[in-house]
């Protein structure tokens, strides 16, 4: 986790930098260090990334792949003149008017507005699913301690009453620390939700 950021900013710096015979030290270092993620479970997708970037940082030697070097870049207004545009409305204004007329122009307004429809669409479903999942955790919990009270009754005739599927329900309460779903239910089912329905989105238009 602390690594990747080290090994995004130092190729972000010196990746053009390549030289020229030798080994690809940089690549077997990769590839050494990716071989210690690999001993957990949790971090294994991360060795495999690491993987992955030391056999293309290789192949990339192998091949002698050699960049150009970076553009100069002319010197950019001071800060002052950029706080002092960017802090206007006019600018804002300005920007608004000429990109809609760009849009006009170039016959986009059809798509940007198909797209505001289907980021609003995925907003109002997101929106809806985590509440309906929300009720269910609330609705699920509180027979989960239901049952589980009846359960632990004095009162044979309470904890008799329970059938076979609502005494292990109140186990299960019990057992997770007086809960059937945990805070991340809602989050992961919406999340499911909303992966199926933009994939049956994508798989309508090929059915054709």
């Amino acid at each position: 986790m602390f690594a990747a950021p080290a090994m995004y900013a130092f190729q972000y710096k010196y990746g053009e930098r390549r030289a020229k015979g030798g080994l690809p030290l940089r690549g077997l270092l990769y590839l050494a260090v990716g071989i210690f993620p690999y001993f957990t479970l949790v971090t294994a997708l991360a060795g495999g990334m690491w993987t992955i970037t030391a056999i293309f940082d290789i192949l990339a030697w192998s091949k002698k792949e050699e960049y150009e070097p970076e553009a100069k870049k002319e010197p950019s207004e001071g800060w002052k003149v950029k706080l002092e545009k960017y802090t206007t409305c006019s600018y804002y204004v300005n920007w608004l008017k000429d990109w809609w007329e760009e849009l006009r122009k170039q016959s986009k307004v059809r798509k940007y507005a198909f797209l505001g429809a289907y980021l609003l669409f995925n907003l109002i479903y997101v929106s809806e699913r985590c509440a309906y999942y929300q009720t269910v955790v609330s609705t699920g919990n509180a027979a989960g301690s239901d049952y589980s009270s009846k359960l632990h009754s004095k009162d044979t005739k309470v904890s008799n009453s329970l059938t076979a599927m609502q005494k292990t329900l109140a186990q299960l309460y019990d057992k997770n620390g007086g809960r059937l779903y945990g805070s991340w239910f809602p989050v992961a089912k919406m999340f499911g939700n909303l992966c199926d329905i933009n994939c049956a989105f994508i798989v309508l238009p090929v059915c054709r």
